[in-house]
């Protein structure tokens, strides 16, 4: 299978429902395109594979807590600053798939250790 990264034919955008969060706390982050197949989440600082979902109706959501996310990055104070993105897939066929390049980041800062 061929991968293209092309980011002028169409854009992934990342947000997140809420702010700020605590260890005991989540959020929903939310990955829009005008199309694809599906989006991959990353976490900055994070050593685990993406998180993928199916793209419907132009979005995919992930929810995240505040210790799945202490879990996954590296944090050395009582603030973690999550830098959340994500990108969108296209299956052109079954040979070729598109990608919209990596969104720009969406910070949520978790407090806890």
């Amino acid at each position: 299978m061929r991968k293209m990264v092309v980011t002028d034919l169409f854009v992934a955008r990342i947000s997140a429902k809420k702010n700020i969060i605590g260890a005991e706390g989540s959020t929903r982050g939310r990955c829009e395109a005008e199309r694809g197949s599906r989006c991959r989440f990353y976490i900055d600082q994070s050593e685990s594979p993406p998180m993928t979902e199916d793209l419907e109706s132009r979005a995919c959501m992930v929810s995240l807590t505040g210790k799945e996310i202490l879990a996954k990055t590296v944090h050395h104070s009582e603030i973690t600053q999550l830098l959340l993105s994500c990108d969108v897939e296209l299956e052109k066929d079954r040979e070729e798939v598109i990608s919209s390049g990596c969104s720009k980041g969406f910070r949520v800062p978790v407090f806890g250790k």
